[in-house]
């Protein structure tokens, strides 16, 4: 299992999850950043939805990868 952050999720990143990532059941969504708060949150709905963890949530993305151990 891959640790990973989800940073930047506008329309490539959201669609990013949505059409590839969210198929990998290799990958632990540990965090999810992006300068929009509500972007992080729509994504981590959807990321529970499909039967992950809810992930942390963060605007900075140099405080998402300090705090998280992350491959």
């Amino acid at each position: 299992m891959f640790r990973v952050a989800l940073i930047g999720v506008g329309c490539r990143g959201e669609s990013l999850y949505r059409y590839v990532l969210r198929l990998r059941k290799d990958l632990d969504f540990v965090a999810v950043c992006d300068e929009y708060f509500d972007r992080c949150e729509s994504v981590a709905k959807q990321m529970e939805e499909d039967g992950f963890a809810f992930p942390k949530l963060y605007t900075d993305y140099k405080t998402c990868i300090d705090e998280n151990k992350l491959d």
